[in-house]
């Protein structure tokens, strides 16, 4: 039988490709030899005796990817982190057994129930306001536009007798905006992060059809209700926009309504858990409106019905105020026409008098010549 190999270590096959190629070997001892197929192959074949890889393994792998994934939640003083703290803290303590949408509405409600004797009180210095309006109106129409300082003295005490008077005042209606909004942006920008952070306790705290709070409503009915609550929010205190300035309170209502189709397709790619808060936050809003209706709640707090509209002073929209400022433009466009008009026949007349003056000069100068 014949050898399979060279005195070289080179097999005979390895000898016709490099005959063939025209090719030279490579070095006995280099370490630049072919591998052989049993060495190529071991280290892809598990070895003799390993053992296979089981489900917990593949769990395990899993779960450390998730890990990597998972960014470290280090709280600052800012309100969004200070709101997750408190979910979470009301979640393990107090509702361990109900899902993470349950605890966002929970705290939530509870943050508008502290917050509704500022919200009553607002209600009240509003209402207050609007009566004291056509009054504080009569008052800046008398003032002229550049008052002196005794002047500018005498409109300031008038306004703080108003004040007075109708027991309101303007910084008053500050109070609810500032209280308020820490807390509305905290829980959406910290809603907004939660699934980066959270994300085991976020993906199953669900309810009904949205059972994953870090993905968007797969439904878009969360979207739709949140739209809706907002303008249904709007109607409701409209009046109360109005009251004040009419024509600037329509214009705000309108562009709310707006806001309310617009918001459908701008919220429809966020998280369930931020549009589990606002569905909340506008439906207690809704309820807190309707509440404030009530004849006996109205005598409770203090707060007065709507003025009524002043007899001559017509309640006007924008496409009013728009239609107001093009006469006014027309008229002064005019004006400016006739002016123009007025001062060309004046010179026109200037210049037939001097013309005529002058043929008189010319008349008697030839008159003295004859």
């Amino acid at each position: 039988m014949s050898s399979n190999s060279s005195s070289d270590g080179t097999s005979n096959h390895e000898v016709e490709f490099y005959s063939s190629s025209g090719a030279s070997p490579p070095a006995s001892g280099d370490g630049a030899a072919f591998p052989s197929v049993d060495d190529s192959t071991s280290s892809l074949l598990p070895s003799f005796g390993s053992k296979p890889i089981s489900p917990e393994d593949v769990s395990d792998v899993a779960d450390a990817a998730d890990a990597i994934t998972t960014l470290p939640f280090e709280p600052t003083w800012w309100p969004s982190d200070q709101l997750l703290l408190l979910l979470n803290h009301v979640h393990d303590v107090y509702l361990p057994a109900y899902p993470y949408a349950v605890t966002i509405g929970v705290t939530t409600l509870a943050a508008r129930l502290l917050l509704f004797p500022i919200y009553a009180a607002g209600q009240r210095n509003s209402s207050r306001m609007a009566h004291m309006q056509p009054e504080m109106k009569k008052i800046m129409d008398a003032t002229p536009k550049q008052p002196d300082q005794a002047t500018q003295q005498k409109v300031m005490a008038q306004t703080r007798a108003l004040w007075r008077k109708y027991d309101c005042n303007p910084m008053k209606g500050l109070v609810v905006p500032l209280a308020s909004f820490p807390f509305f942006m905290g829980m959406f920008f910290g809603l907004k992060k939660a699934p980066d952070y959270f994300p085991d306790l976020l993906s199953s705290g669900g309810l009904f059809w949205f059972t994953d709070l870090t993905q968007a409503d797969p439904l878009m009915i969360l979207p739709v209700l949140s739209a809706g609550t907002f303008l249904v929010m709007t109607e409701l205190t409209k009046d109360q926009m109005m009251s004040s300035d009419p024509v600037r309170g329509r214009n705000m209502v309108n562009a709310m309504r707006a806001l309310a189709i617009v918001m459908v397709p701008l919220t429809a790619y966020f998280n369930s858990a931020v549009l589990c808060y606002w569905v909340t936050n506008n439906s207690f809003t809704m309820g807190q409106s309707l509440f404030f209706k009530l004849e006996p709640v109205k005598k409770m707090f203090g707060i007065w019905d709507p003025p009524k509209p002043v007899p001559g002073q017509e309640t006007k929209g924008l496409f009013d105020e728009v239609q107001k400022l093009m006469a006014q433009k027309e008229e002064e466009v005019n004006a400016l026409a006739e002016e123009r008009i007025k001062a060309h026949n004046e010179i026109v007349a200037k210049q037939k008098k001097v013309r005529q003056s002058l043929m008189k000069k010319e008349g008697l100068k030839k008159k003295g010549e004859k």
